[in-house]
């Protein structure tokens, strides 16, 4: 039986969801020997050498000569960076578990942009479905109390910019490749997030913590960066912004899995709670 396009795009999304779901665990682990800014800049030169490789075999570099497709992935990408650059530096003042659960507002930005602003007709069991969703995901990061400071901050305005990111993201994808995209996109944002990286107090790593982390920084720039954003950019084609994002909260019930089994770190009553919500908001986003 054939599946239908939304169908298809719920598929390679929850992929996606089960990929991405590592990179929290990857990225604690470059930590010990790479600072924050410099491994996002070292995942972007990674991440871009995997495209380059895929549109060279796959002969797309006509692509870049569409400008209209250019003038909206530019956007997207300067957008995207101001994300990365907000989470980076508001990680300097927050745990990571309050970074993960204020990302999580990029569904209200998205509902908010999309049903405001363009109008997007939601059904009733899509929104009831994204709401539990992220109950389920406070239950999970926030199992106690609440607290908020200029990190959080710097992060709930950071997602403000993912919506209208992946808007522009959709439009180019209906002209040109998700490789070709996100090629552009590192492109872009290597040389801004070098020059952001040596001007800020991070130290620069030495050949030996370079050589230490570099296959974890490979894997962070090929898979996470490189062919899980494939699927992102591969699911948004096919189903709304607005549903990919809220589908992407159910990716911290992956990380707890492998979390429990790579770092020890055993899953709180609360967090073994979140579960249920998260599934059955699942259910309900994906119900038609």
């Amino acid at each position: 039986m054939k599946l239908s396009r939304e169908k298809q795009g719920e598929i390679i999304l929850l992929s996606e969801n089960f990929i991405w779901s590592f990179f929290p665990i990857i990225t604690i682990f470059i930590y010990k020997q790479i600072a924050p800014l410099f491994t996002l800049l070292i995942g972007s030169f990674f991440a871009a050498c995997f495209f380059l490789i895929i549109i060279t075999y796959k002969k797309k570099w006509k692509e870049l000569k569409n400008t209209k497709a250019l003038k909206d992935i530019f956007i997207a990408s300067i957008l995207l960076l101001s994300l990365w650059l907000f989470v980076f530096t508001g990680l300097s003042y927050t745990t990571a578990g309050n970074a993960s659960i204020f990302l999580l507002m990029e569904i209200f930005f998205s509902f908010l942009y999309f049903g405001i602003w363009h109008k997007e007709k939601f059904k009733l069991s899509h929104i009831i479905g994204a709401v539990i969703m992220i109950l389920g995901a406070v239950l999970i990061l926030f199992p106690g109390h609440f607290s908020i400071n200029f990190g959080d901050l710097l992060i709930i305005f950071g997602a403000m910019f993912a919506p209208i990111a992946n808007h522009f993201q959709q439009k180019a994808r209906k002209q040109v490749s998700a490789e070709t995209i996100l090629f552009v996109r590192n492109i872009i944002a290597i040389p801004i997030i070098a020059i952001i990286a040596l001007f800020s107090n991070q130290a620069i790593p030495s050949l030996g913590n370079l050589k230490i982390a570099l296959p974890l920084l490979i894997i962070n720039g090929a898979i996470m960066f490189g062919f899980a954003k494939i699927l992102w950019v591969e699911a948004i084609h096919r189903i709304s912004v607005t549903k990919a994002t809220s589908l992407n909260t159910i990716a911290p019930a992956y990380t707890l899995i492998f979390a429990y089994f790579l770092l020890n770190e055993i899953p709180t009553f609360w967090q073994i709670m979140g579960f249920i919500p998260i599934l059955i908001g699942a259910i309900l986003l994906t119900k038609k």
